[in-house]
């Protein structure tokens, strides 16, 4: 229907051809240009039409056509079957149904709509607005305390193995202590017994050459020693603590060792308890299929997973999709990458993130609307992203050949992750891209696909260890990695079709096989243990079972 509004800002056509009108039918409020009006009459033959020229057009209301007589136009509103009628109706099927003309019915509920967006847009968008803001605010709030308290934890770190090590070294200087004086005490009176034993041996020859002698003169002058013998030793008591040790797993360690005491205990929030399921998880022995989830991608490059039942994926063009666990899409975001978006993640407040490396652009999903987060530094191209627990943002990017991790703070850049200590490249030159992700201990889990190995870093981007180890049959060959809230890391095998599970320590556990895992590509973990596995050839997800609820007895 034209509306003045339109007629004041578009240029008038046609609402039939989209030529230039010049005549307007206020029966049904449509543009029409000359060759038109013939065409619209015929359309509607038995709807009275009233064609004037544009200038001399009214703004009414439009009655719409009745469904069930369609020469008719509807005038009068069914209140029983809340739908309009025409007077054809109010006779037929709608004859003893309550009903108001349509023209009181349109004016309330106008009336109604004019007060809901009055409502919506002067009270309800700025009052949501301000919670937002306050949001906001507590959200900076909570990213800049418990950053604190993170750095504040980092000390005490430090500090309690400092004061760990001094509790073992007074350990130690007490047990060697001990183990100086009773060894002293110990040796002098071994060297007494075997002064005495000498003594002994003398004097036992010297009574044999007595007795052997006959002599009566060496008889009567010969003094005994045998008092001074059994009378030599006393008893020697020697100080040696009983070493008491106290170990209740994750609640208490401690031990007492004579005088010294030490103990350390810790309490579980609710959210950690013991029972806790990340706590009482095993791994399967064997993994199992648990279903496998159709997308719109011939091929399917990267994936988020956030809840329990959905996740962001993308693949061979320029969309990102919002699907549940069946592959039902609930959103699609059409992004303006050159080809597809090079790398998406998913923020503590789940929005949606993503990488365009052709215009060095992070950019987030906010209400629909997409806005640039991030530009990264001329020359360097961004590519996978991780959004990590503190609120930071990883950035694995390219130069050319050249590859490097960018951590951003506030969306500035707060540290460069390129070279180790000695100077020398952390990640192998080449053309595959970084694939990154964030371990719940802080640690950096990178793939270098370049040098087909797993790297695992420290906060400070110190390396920790690498994994390149192959207990299967082909060379191994890391594609992606996923970490889960036990710790372990959990890496694609595309040239063997498999997935290893490595633990935060860098220690083979196991691998996941024989489940038809051809070229496996994304990988996401949801918070029912869940492993989602893209695969790149089908475009398809495999939802893995790889861990199972432990119950303690």
């Amino acid at each position: 229907m034209a509306t003045s509004k339109s007629w004041a800002q578009n240029a008038i056509t046609c609402d039939h051809c989209h030529m230039s009108a010049q005549q307007f039918c206020n029966g049904c409020q449509v543009n029409l240009c000359v060759v038109c009006i013939s065409k619209h009459v015929e359309k509607l033959p038995y709807v009275s039409h009233d064609i004037v020229p544009f200038r001399n057009r009214k703004t009414q209301i439009v009655f719409p056509l009745c469904k069930f007589h369609p020469s008719q136009r509807c005038e009068v509103h069914c209140k029983k079957c809340q739908t309009p009628i025409c007077i054809m109706c109010c006779i037929g099927y709608h004859k003893r149904h309550s009903a108001v003309e349509l023209v009181e019915f349109f004016e309330t509920k106008e009336q109604e709509i004019q007060m809901e967006t009055r409502e919506i847009e002067n009270s309800l968008i700025p009052s949501y607005s301000e919670r937002d803001v306050y949001m906001n605010d507590q959200i900076s709030k909570i990213t800049a305390e418990l950053s604190k308290v993170e750095k504040e934890k980092a000390r005490l770190e430090k500090l309690w193995h400092k004061e760990v090590d001094t509790i073992f070294h007074k350990f130690g200087s007490v047990i060697y202590s001990l183990k100086d004086s009773n060894l002293r005490t110990a040796i002098t009176h071994q060297t007494k017994i075997k002064d005495l034993i000498k003594d002994m041996i003398q004097t036992v020859h010297q009574n044999k050459q007595i007795l052997e002698s006959k002599s009566a003169l060496d008889v009567t002058n010969y003094k005994s020693k045998l008092h001074e013998f059994r009378n030599a030793l006393t008893d020697v008591d020697f100080e040696i603590p009983s070493l008491i040790k106290t170990t209740v797993k994750g609640r208490k360690l401690g031990f007492e060792f004579g005088e010294l005491e030490a103990s350390l205990r810790q309490t579980y929030p609710s959210f950690l308890s013991a029972d806790d399921p990340y706590q009482s998880r095993k791994m399967l022995f064997t993994s199992e299929t648990v279903d496998v989830v159709p997308t719109v991608y011939k091929s399917l490059y990267y994936m988020s997973c956030f809840g329990e039942h959905q996740a962001w994926i993308s693949g061979n063009n320029k969309t990102i999709t919002r699907i549940d666990i069946h592959g039902y899409v609930k959103e699609t975001v059409v992004t303006n990458c050159r080809f597809w978006p090079n790398g998406i993640a998913v923020t503590g407040q789940r929005e949606l993130i993503y990488s365009d490396c052709n215009r060095r652009k992070v950019n987030i999903v906010r209400y629909g609307k997409v806005e640039t987060l991030i530009t990264t530094p001329r020359g360097w191209k961004p590519h996978r992203l991780c959004y990590t627990r503190s609120g930071d943002i990883l950035v694995g990017v390219s130069h050319s050949r050249k590859k490097k991790i960018i951590r951003y703070h506030e969306m500035k850049i707060s540290q460069n992750i390129e070279r180790n200590e000695h100077g020398k490249p952390i990640f192998k030159n080449g053309f595959h891209v970084l694939c990154l992700t964030e371990n719940i201990n802080g640690d950096i889990c990178v793939c270098d696909r370049n040098a087909d190995s797993v790297v695992v870093l420290n906060m400070s981007g110190r390396v920790r260890f690498r994994y390149d180890v192959t207990p299967t049959w082909k060379p191994f060959k890391p594609k992606c990695l996923v970490t889960d809230s036990l710790g372990q890391i959990i890496v694609t095998d595309s040239n063997n079709s498999c997935i290893h599970i490595i633990d935060q320590n860098g220690h083979f556990l196991t691998t996941i096989k024989d489940l038809e895992l051809y070229n496996p590509h994304g990988l996401s973990i949801d918070s029912e243990w869940r492993l989602w596995v893209g695969l790149h050839w089908t475009g398809e997800i495999k939802l893995l079972d790889y861990m199972t609820k432990h119950i303690q007895k």
